[in-house]
C-alpha cells in the first residue's frame, strides 16, 4: 500500500495529506465511504462504495443533511489515531 503512496513526486501533490489506520487497539472501525470537507459549515458526501472499488463498478454520490454528525465522529477517530505506530503514510 505504501508504495502506491510514493509513486508520485510527493511535491507535485500540492496538498498537505497524512493517511492513519486503525492498528492495534487504536480507533475503531469507520467507513472510507465518505468525502468531508471541514468548512465552517461542513459538507460530506457519501460515496455509496469504499474509496478502493470507485471506478470498479456502479455508486452513488449523495450528500449527507447532518454533516456535523460525521465530520464530529472522524476528527474523535483521528485523535484516537494519533499514535506513530497508526501513521501510515504523510506527504510532507
Amino acid at each position: 500500500m505504501i508504495e502506491e503512496f510514493n509513486k508520485d513526486d510527493k511535491k507535485f501533490l500540492f496538498l498537505n495529506l497524512e493517511v492513519r489506520g486503525k492498528i492495534g487497539s487504536n480507533g475503531y472501525d469507520f467507513h472510507d465511504r465518505f468525502l468531508i470537507f471541514p468548512l465552517e459549515k461542513p459538507k460530506v458526501w457519501s460515496l455509496g462504495i469504499s474509496v478502493n472499488q470507485l471506478g470498479a463498478s456502479h455508486h452513488i454520490l449523495q450528500e449527507v443533511k447532518n454533516a456535523q454528525h460525521i465530520l464530529n465522529a472522524f476528527n474523535k477517530l483521528w485523535d484516537e489515531l494519533n499514535d506513530e505506530e497508526c501513521l501510515i503514510w504523510k506527504s510532507n
